[in-house]
């Protein structure tokens, strides 16, 4: 899960949160379409996390309950 790609104003828009976030998914191993992502979003947040990964799972909870949601488990068992 991505939670937060901050980025100053001043180097906004120099694909720099872009760097950011691959090399976090490189050190992890894992593929670009499989990241989630935290909401909310600025403008800029959420034009990035769709160019980054468009297929994104978009979320807002706890990471911990995130994974069980997306192990099947339903929020009643939770």
């Amino acid at each position: 899960m991505i939670a937060r790609a901050w980025v100053a104003a001043n180097y906004r828009q120099s694909a720099i949160a872009q760097e950011f976030v691959d090399l976090a998914v490189g050190h992890c191993g894992l593929d670009r379409q499989a990241l989630c992502w935290e909401l909310p979003f600025t403008k800029g947040g959420q034009a990035l996390a769709h160019k980054i990964s468009p297929a994104a799972l978009l979320g807002s909870c706890d990471p911990v309950e995130m994974g069980e949601i997306l192990a099947g488990k339903s929020r009643e068992k939770l």
